[in-house]
């Protein structure tokens, strides 16, 4: 009994050193690898290369001739270590090895693989999560009235006009003809008088005649500038930012859904931020241009306020 257990431990003492041996002749070749990868520096000393140019500056032209041999020497016996028939049984060995068992064995993976195995405990006590009201950056869809035309947009804009303060307008580069039909693309022109003027691209297409919001640029209410222009306050700018965000999240939201949106920038100078209760934001220092629907009412909040407030919610 006692013979057999000797012979065991003598065969696994021998087959660790073994492995060990092979380990180690591995690492020397990496290393030799390593160290020939410098041998390019200088294998060339007239290669017009930065390295070439120090070494030339330093070594002279004998010195250099025996570097160059140097170099391709140490190639030649790494080529020759390579093909002998140990590293050959090495690598050979290694390969079949590694067919055999090709798990990871990096400690940081396989700490991750059990973290993601390791079950909850039903005892742990769930983490609390605070009602968050949803929010949308349009009220719901059954707040406007039927979807609008372009056949129908004029006596919309007369109507618009009648109902709020504020002014809806067909702009055109060059004046437009009484009863002339319009295309299938406008510009029209929302303005908040003191506030804000909105440029707004409105189109259709033959599959689907509702006219929906293409695009909003947003100036100053003084500014004397063309829709495709931009306006020359930051304020402006981080506003047409905004809606260009919306409608690029809804790219068929209705013409009387987005002018519902615009109507809440009546108080764009005055109205706090709901998140840091400023008006002036911290970054940018502009107003809140953001608008969200919240609870059946209009949030305003700053761009900033609104991705961190957004942040916050996912986190929990």
């Amino acid at each position: 009994m006692d013979l057999r257990v000797d012979a065991g431990a003598a065969t696994s003492s021998t087959e660790l050193e073994a492995l060990e041996s092979r380990i180690a002749l591995l690492t020397e070749l990496t290393s030799r690898v390593e160290s020939l990868r410098q041998n390019p520096a200088y294998l060339r000393p007239t290669a017009a290369s930065a390295s070439s140019a120090s070494i030339a500056a330093v070594v002279p032209a004998l010195g250099q001739a025996a570097l160059v041999r140097q170099g391709f020497e140490h190639i030649k016996e790494f080529a020759d270590k390579v093909q002998s028939e140990r590293v050959q049984d090495v690598l050979k060995a290694a390969k079949e090895r590694e067919a055999k068992d090709q798990s990871d064995l990096r400690a940081s993976r396989r700490r991750q693989h059990l973290k993601r195995e390791r079950a909850a405990s039903p005892e742990s006590p769930q983490p609390y999560r605070s009602f968050q009201p949803k929010t949308s950056p349009f009220p719901p869809d059954d707040t406007v009235s039927t979807p609008l035309r372009m056949d129908g947009l004029v006596e919309y804009i007369q109507a618009y006009n009648k109902e709020h303060p504020f002014r809806l307008h067909i702009w055109t580069a060059t004046p437009r003809a009484s009863g002339q039909r319009l295309s299938d693309e406008a510009i029209i022109r929302f303005t908040i008088r003191d506030v804000l003027t909105i440029f707004l691209t409105v189109g259709c297409t033959a599959s689907d005649p509702t006219l929906v919001v293409e695009g909003a640029t947003a100036f100053g209410p003084r500014e004397k500038k063309p829709p495709h222009a931009q306006s020359g306050f930051v304020v402006f700018q981080r506003l047409s930012q905004y809606l260009a965000k919306m409608l690029q999240a809804h790219p068929q939201v209705s013409l009387p859904l987005f002018m519902v949106l615009l109507a809440a920038y009546e108080d764009l100078f005055i109205r706090r931020c709901s998140a840091c209760e400023r008006v002036i934001g911290v970054e940018g220092h502009v107003p809140p241009v953001a608008r969200v629907w919240l609870a059946g009412a209009w949030d305003a909040r700053h761009p900033a306020c609104l991705q961190s407030k957004a942040a916050d919610v996912g986190a929990q």
